[in-house]
């Protein structure tokens, strides 16, 4: 694994104290995924809902569909030419609708598809993640409270995300809290974890003599 995207443990104040968030693993991921598989809608559910209104809508256009048919029969015999039906053309939407349906109920949900994704601009979505990662340095913390820290911090708390995840490599200015030191290569899938901090502002190296 690159040194690069491996996570790091993160450290920031909300609600009068200091919480540590862990770095991201596969098994918060997988467990991520399993929560976000269980809010997300069902497709044929969803689509069940509304067939009803849907096929009423389809057998109202395939009368309209037919009667202009038949009236294209008549026409086309007069003009001694094929005649042009639409009705053989036409593909219900409830058809169209069971089959995306379908389609999309058969698909593997795993982390970074869309529909997962869309799980984590919800709160609901990032408050849970944001739990899983507290619950290494906070086992006692409920949902109630993981959502607290969340909408305290607001849209700063993409960025603490970001971080345990190894997409940011430090915290932006505007954030106040600490990022532990990239944990070593090979131990980055280990439980054994860097316990350093560093500043999220960036030191200047000292110019060599």
């Amino acid at each position: 694994m690159n040194a690069d995207h491996v996570g790091r443990e993160v450290t920031v104040s909300a609600l009068g104290k200091q919480w540590t968030f862990a770095r991201w693993t596969r098994e918060i991921e997988d467990k991520y995924c399993d929560f976000a598989r269980s809010i997300l809608p069902d497709p044929i559910e969803v689509v069940s809902r509304n067939l009803d209104k849907i096929a009423l809508k389809d057998a109202a256009i395939i009368r309209q569909l037919q009667i202009d048919d038949n009236a294209e029969r008549v026409k086309a015999a007069e003009e001694h030419r094929p005649a042009i039906l639409m009705f053989p053309q036409y593909t219900p939407f409830a058809d169209v609708m069971v089959d995306k349906a379908i389609n999309k109920a058969s698909l593997y949900l795993g982390y970074g598809s869309p529909e997962v994704n869309s799980t984590l601009r919800s709160t609901q979505g990032t408050s849970f993640l944001s739990r899983l990662l507290l619950l290494q340095h906070h086992p006692e913390i409920d949902r109630q409270t993981a959502q607290n820290i969340v909408e305290e911090l607001g849209d700063k708390i993409q960025s603490v995300l970001e971080v345990c995840r190894g997409k940011l490599d430090a915290l932006p200015k505007n954030v106040e809290g600490r990022a532990a030191s990239k944990p070593d290569v090979s131990q980055a899938n280990g439980q054994s974890q860097p316990t350093g901090d560093v500043s999220t502002e960036t030191s200047a190296k000292p110019t060599p003599a």
